[in-house]
């Protein structure tokens, strides 16, 4: 009879001692006839400072549960501990609006910085969005993320209809040796803001382009676009079987490189443009073992485009990049 009731009250807490309300402000706002989540907002009441954090192993699954703007602390915990809460002064540097949740009230999106710990040298960057509560008239938190990288490796850009015709914050920054390309995609996805990133395997030297409501990624000469599945309301990878032509203009040059037999060649040795056009590089195949190489001084790359900076006689080189080998030498001569 007691394991009886033992299992008894361990079935009530599974079912009530971790409801979303605990995570989640129960004053909500209806939006397209659903309610925007809130996180509660925190005190130092039963909070610690982070400065006693005696334990770093709260650092491996930390998450950022509140950002109070006006006294300008950061309250943070634990998600395998989510009873202990650590607070800590944070620097707002910078705070802009967005589109996410409502068109006619842009949420607000906050950019700053906060130590977790009393290590100096631990510093993060944390991205905080504030969306308005239309029922106690102030803005309040929907989402919080934070980077190991300061805030100036952060790019971000607003992607418009991506998901749920809904818009997109996109979050980049480069880690590591192989400087690979790390993105996050932020929106509201039914009732909450998060983060909706599908999986992405490591770009290396990958790149990024927003094309109206796309996003193309890019790792060699392999393009991927970011696209809504048909199956679920979420993102997926899918692999572009040609490189994309965007934004052509008058005065633009396309080379198009194309295999014959076991060659790769192009319709000419040598092209002509013009230093105020681009250059639209496209290839049948694409993959990730081939790389463009060319000399700074006369191009910037921008995704699949060289973009001239000054006139003169120069080349590009499509290499191997398994074997570092020179498939195909092309003069370009910019007027």
């Amino acid at each position: 009879m007691k394991h009886y009731y033992l299992f008894i009250l361990i079935s009530i807490f599974c079912l009530f001692g971790c409801s979303e309300s605990e995570e989640y402000d129960t004053t909500t706002r209806k939006t397209d006839n659903e309610n925007l989540l809130f996180f509660p907002e925190r005190n130092l009441e039963k909070c610690t400072k982070s400065t006693n954090i005696s334990n770093f192993d709260i650092l491996e699954k930390m998450e950022i549960v509140f950002l109070d703007i006006e006294k300008k602390i950061i309250f943070f915990r634990n998600s395998s501990d989510t009873n202990q809460v650590y607070y800590s002064n944070c620097v707002i540097d910078s705070s802009f609006y967005a589109t996410l949740t409502d068109e006619e009230h842009q949420d607000i999106v906050y950019i700053g910085s906060f130590h977790p710990t009393d290590l100096k040298k631990l510093k993060l960057t944390f991205i905080s969005i504030f969306s308005l509560n239309e029922q106690t008239n102030k803005y309040q938190n929907t989402f919080n993320t934070y980077y190991f990288v300061e805030k100036s490796f952060i790019d971000i850009q607003i992607v418009n209809n991506l998901i749920n015709n809904s818009n997109a914050l996109l979050l980049s920054n480069y880690q590591g040796s192989g400087n690979f390309l790390e993105i996050n995609l932020i929106a509201k996805n039914k009732n909450k803001i998060m983060d909706i990133t599908p999986e992405i395997p490591p770009l290396s030297q990958g790149e990024y382009l927003i094309d109206s409501s796309r996003v193309l990624l890019m790792e060699g000469l392999m393009v991927w676009e970011i696209v809504q599945s048909n199956e679920k309301p979420s993102l997926e990878l899918k692999k572009m079987d040609s490189l994309p032509l965007v934004d052509f203009r008058d005065g633009d040059k396309i080379i198009k490189f194309r295999k014959s037999g076991s060659r790769i060649i192009t319709d000419s040795k040598i092209y002509v443009c013009n230093w105020t056009g681009v250059i639209h590089l496209q290839i049948d195949e694409p993959n990730n073992e081939l790389m463009i190489n060319f000399d700074p001084q006369y191009f910037k790359r921008k995704f699949n485009q060289l973009i001239p900076l000054k006139a003169g006689y120069t080349s590009i080189e499509l290499i191997d990049a398994d074997f570092n080998f020179v498939i195909n030498n092309i003069k370009i001569y910019i007027n």
